[in-house]
């Protein structure tokens, strides 16, 4: 059995050492989290910024894609999926900042289809 020693060099290296040999061993925090996953987080802990853009990158990560709109539509927008219900939103301006309604929405949307 070895005797192992940790020393850290930076704040996200490890130095292992024995008697035999040495190693280094670097890793990264809670920066490995996917947009996805940051996205997702970001969406259920109730932001009062959670901006258009990032319900759109969100959706589109789940499949989702923005269907094409009639002429009369206005700001109406409306996510279609192969197999989930659809999701219809009035999209925010001039801010692009969601309305605490429209994350309720999304929340339950995705909920109901067992995505998050």
């Amino acid at each position: 059995m070895y005797e192992v020693t940790i020393n850290r060099c930076k704040p996200s290296t490890i130095l292992l050492t024995t008697e035999s040999f040495v190693t280094i061993f670097s890793y990264r925090k809670a920066d490995n989290m996917t947009q996805k996953q940051k996205l997702v987080t970001k969406l259920l802990s109730d932001p009062k910024n959670f901006t258009w853009d990032d319900l759109v990158k969100l959706l589109k990560h789940f499949g989702y894609r923005k269907a094409k709109s009639g002429r009369t539509s206005g700001s109406r927008r409306r996510f279609v999926h192969a197999t989930y219900a659809p999701i219809s939103l009035h999209e925010p301006h001039p801010q692009k900042v969601l309305k605490a309604y429209q994350v309720g929405l999304v929340i339950e949307a995705l909920q109901k289809e067992g995505l998050i």
